[in-house]
């Protein structure tokens, strides 16, 4: 069974949370109230995965009814390719099949070079507006839950290394990721 102090789950829970943990399957087990026994999970920690859609989507579904909003983004992509500047901003309530929309078009372009970097909001970060920037930085450095305060400091350096101007932007980024810096001793104008 599991370890003291670690979280157990039905099979139905690992069901519905999809790749949001990582888990480990105990297999069968007897539990209390069951006449037969049920597949019990541990959670071993988060899986890393940044899209809670993609977490828990299963096998993507067509798309349907979408082609106009999906010709229309594929449009502004190749727009944006050619050197004309666009942005668009996809909005609506919950549920309404955006990140699926999105999906969609990164399938269709995926033969594309380019760079995507997805920030994600999150109901638990709201005082932070930052938050989804702060939290691209941690991964794009490669930052771990057992790095030490040192560790952490040596990924950013290692991260912002190619384009870097200087220490004073990993002191400031530092500053950013609450790491114990000498950001205040840099005197900067606020412009700055």
């Amino acid at each position: 069974m599991a370890q003291p102090g670690s979280l157990v789950i039905a099979d139905a829970t690992r069901q519905q949370i999809g790749g949001l943990f990582a888990l480990e399957n105990l297999g069968l087990q007897p539990l209390a109230g069951f006449a037969e026994q049920q597949r019990a999970w541990r959670v071993t920690g988060d899986s890393g995965v940044v899209s809670r859609f993609e977490a828990l989507r299963s096998e993507a579904t067509p798309l349907v009814g979408r082609d106009e909003e999906l010709d229309l983004l594929q449009l502004r992509w190749h727009q944006a390719k050619a050197g004309e500047g666009r942005v668009v901003l996809i909005s609506g309530e919950p549920g309404i099949g955006k990140s699926r929309l999105i999906a969609a078009l990164s399938k269709r372009i995926e033969g594309d070079p380019y760079i995507r970097l997805p920030f994600f909001c999150s109901p638990y970060h709201q005082d932070s507006a930052l938050y989804p920037l702060i939290a691209q930085l941690e991964r794009a450095a490669g930052f771990a839950r057992e790095d030490t305060i040192e560790d952490k400091l040596g990924k950013l350096r290692e991260l912002l290394a190619p384009g870097s101007r200087g220490e004073d932007e990993v002191e400031l980024l530092a500053e950013l990721l609450s790491l114990p810096n000498s950001a205040a001793d840099l005197n900067l104008s606020p412009q700055r």
